[in-house]
């Protein structure tokens, strides 16, 4: 297959993450520097970035604080969740929350009545036999998301961290892209800066690099493959990513002919140049530079053609 070279950050951005030690004096693994903490140590591809983080679920009381807090589960664990024994087992837990909901990458969000109940939820381990793999609270502050190119892969990103000159940079991490369907590191770096308003450029030593707006892989169900929801809330049927018959990837055949169960063509449905994921880019983008529902971006895009 011809190499496909799309840029993919391959992985959700909520946020900075740290090591914890779990129960069991397991390490989690440390992928930035806080904010989400990992207590398994999973790794797994988080593409699409939800960025829906609990915003717009909940309509604030007059003169109370609110504590959201977000509970993300182990990639391996395929189990759906019941909105009945979730309620039961959250109050049983924690008590009666203000609400909660799941989100479109599978993450529970719970928006707590106070900080004690906020502090139980951190330490929740499971729910519904479901494990935990990293848990964030969501903060007021404001986070802008850009992308700068040209940088090269030997480059150590600490040191060019504190170089960096133009925006107060949080965050700083090396972006992924595919090859001939392998992984490996692009020539782009992911800035998360503390900014309300992104840079238009940041400059590093003597040098200035253009800054464009970060746009989230599309987010693609691992079921039925169709883009714009999750396995746990689909209701398609299993269909190979790789040569698109009704069976998991795992399943499949090793010499098949590709094709792809979205378009057709004789390529994955990861492909790059594939026309329906080219759509589901448009309205990735659509969505993220208006900031709008997913549903809302859909109906720009129909509404250009």
């Amino acid at each position: 297959m011809a190499s496909q070279e799309v840029e993919e950050d391959g992985e959700m951005d909520y946020g900075d993450w740290t090591p914890v030690a779990n129960r069991r004096g397991g390490i989690g693994v440390n992928r930035a520097e806080g904010g989400w903490m990992t207590s398994q140590g999973s790794k797994r591809s988080l593409e699409e970035s939800s960025s829906d983080e609990g915003s717009g679920f909940v309509r604030k009381k007059a003169g109370k604080k609110e504590v959201k807090i977000i509970l993300k589960f182990r990639k391996d664990e395929h189990i759906s969740l019941s909105p009945i024994a979730v309620s039961r087992e959250l109050k049983k837990k924690l008590g009666v929350v203000e609400m909660a909901r799941i989100l479109r990458d599978g993450s529970l969000f719970i928006v707590c009545k106070t900080e004690e109940q906020k502090n139980k939820a951190w330490e929740v381990e499971s729910v519904c036999k479901k494990i935990i793999s990293e848990r964030k609270i969501v903060g007021d502050s404001k986070v802008t998301r850009g992308v700068i190119t040209g940088i090269p892969v030997e480059e150590d990103l600490d040191k060019l961290k504190r170089s960096i000159n133009g925006g107060e940079v949080s965050r700083i991490k090396r972006l992924m892209r595919t090859v001939n369907d392998e992984r490996v590191e692009s020539l782009s770096l992911l800035l998360e800066f503390q900014e309300s308003v992104l840079p238009e450029k940041v400059k590093i030593g003597c040098m200035i690099f253009p800054v464009r707006p970060y746009i989230p892989p599309p987010l693609r169900c691992y079921k039925c493959q169709r883009y714009g929801h999750i396995a746990v809330a689909c209701k398609g049927k299993q269909r190979c990513p790789k040569c698109g018959d009704e069976h998991r990837v795992e399943d499949c055949k090793e010499k098949v002919q590709d094709k792809c169960c979205n378009c057709g063509g004789q390529h994955r449905v990861t492909y790059g140049g594939c026309e329906v994921r080219k759509r589901a880019v448009k309205i990735q983008q659509v969505k993220t530079v208006n900031n709008i529902s997913y549903a809302e971006a859909v109906k720009t895009v129909q509404g250009q053609k």
